[in-house]
């Protein structure tokens, strides 16, 4: 190949006189050269692709050689072994290997398992495919035959059934010593709530779940008319895999100061709601994955959000908010990944402060107001919506 030959002289002063530095580079001069494409970069490329030609050595993605017999798979390609008997390996136009080639399953997620569903025969493994077909979920890579179970109605380690390692267990509230829900001894059967355990707060009862730090753990809590339930302080109120629902309340619930309540993988409504919510103070309410909408706030129940952090509702397979009570709103509001309507209001919606619905991957209506359905927006108080012509009133 040839070259060229540059001598540069680098000056540097020392005293009064300068000292020359002679430099020599020798640069490649490149003849126009033909190159091809080479999609599955095993070093050889395409004849019947896009071919590039330069003064240049191979560019990426690209090669000097123009007989690979399929692009598409990098195991095929000139020279290669041909050990398989179901297609042409080493691109000399004919079949020579002997043993049958084996066939790989897609594995989307990359936990291991495949999808029986996309296979593709080859001698040797391709990326993303695997030899064991049995994954039911390859857009999880938590959900696999070897994934332990959880209980958040999801079949998780692929055997058919769902939440099959956590037999329904249900705790009722008495009171018997006082109004604490961390208090053994106020449950009947004698047990704090834990994971995967209904919690019943039957007619009459007051509960707090209270102290700084503490977590209360259910999978759902239903509470009855005359009833109420306040998470304050610093406490989390995790429920995950309701059966029928996250909250059913009939009562009346209070998350006050800086509580933080997380209900996820509902087979329901995440909170179901016929009487009175109220958030305050710092409350968090963030509601992930459900059947149907994140709240529904039937005729005669009330939702009041009056928190900084407010409201965070992602992945319903409905709508985030479905009012047909009356819904008071002063907080913050985030919904994200909705199948339905951020809000749908067949009842009163009071928005007490500026709205701005921060919200993403929604294919329904950012507010979707129907008949019978009444806004009201307290004067000076503006909305803001992430795309125009997103409300919807009829």
């Amino acid at each position: 190949m040839p070259w060229l030959e540059y001598i540069v002289h680098l000056f540097s002063k020392t005293g009064c006189s300068p000292v020359v530095f002679p430099w020599q580079f020798e640069l490649p001069i490149y003849a126009p050269t033909t190159y091809y494409e080479d999609t599955d970069f095993d070093g050889f490329g395409n004849p019947a692709s896009p071919f590039l030609v330069v003064c240049a050595a191979s560019p990426f993605g690209y090669s000097l050689f123009s007989t690979d017999c399929n692009d598409s798979n990098p195991t095929v390609y000139p020279g290669a072994p041909e050990n398989c008997s179901d297609k042409d390996y080493n691109c000399d136009g004919m079949i020579t290997g002997t043993n049958p080639a084996p066939i790989w399953y897609r594995d989307f997620d990359m936990d291991g398992y495949g999808n029986a569903a996309i296979s593709i025969t080859n001698c040797n493994p391709l990326v993303g495919y695997v030899g064991p077909n049995n994954d039911c979920n390859d857009n999880n890579a938590f959900i696999h035959p070897l994934a332990l179970e959880a209980c958040n109605n999801i079949d998780d380690d692929c055997d058919g059934l769902i939440d099959e390692d956590f037999p329904p267990t249900t705790v009722t509230f008495n009171g018997s010593v006082d109004s604490d829900w961390f208090n053994t001894a106020n449950w009947t059967p004698a047990m704090v709530p834990g994971y995967c355990v209904d919690v019943v707060i039957p007619a009459g009862m007051m509960v707090t779940a209270g102290g700084v730090g503490m977590t209360a753990t259910c999978r759902s809590m239903s509470i009855a008319a005359t009833s109420s339930v306040s998470v304050n302080d610093d406490v989390q109120l995790n429920i995950t895999g309701g059966t029928m629902f996250g909250i059913s309340n009939a009562g009346t619930l209070n998350l006050n100061n800086d509580s933080y309540t997380n209900i996820q993988y509902i087979n329901g409504n995440g909170v179901d709601n016929s009487n009175t919510i109220i958030m305050s103070g710092n409350a968090i309410l963030y509601i992930s994955v459900t059947s149907q909408s994140s709240i529904r706030n039937q005729p005669g129940g009330t939702i009041t959000i009056n928190s900084n952090n407010g409201l965070d509702m992602n992945a319903a397979t409905e709508n985030a908010i479905f009012n047909s009570g009356t819904c008071n709103r002063n907080g913050a509001f985030n919904a994200n990944n909705i199948s339905g309507s951020t809000i749908k209001n067949t009842g009163t919606f009071n928005n007490q402060g500026d709205l701005f619905i921060n919200a993403f991957g929604l294919p329904g209506w950012f507010v979707e107001n129907l008949s019978g359905g009444i806004i009201n927006n307290n004067a000076g108080q503006t909305w803001t919506f992430p795309i125009p012509g997103s409300f919807y009133n009829v």
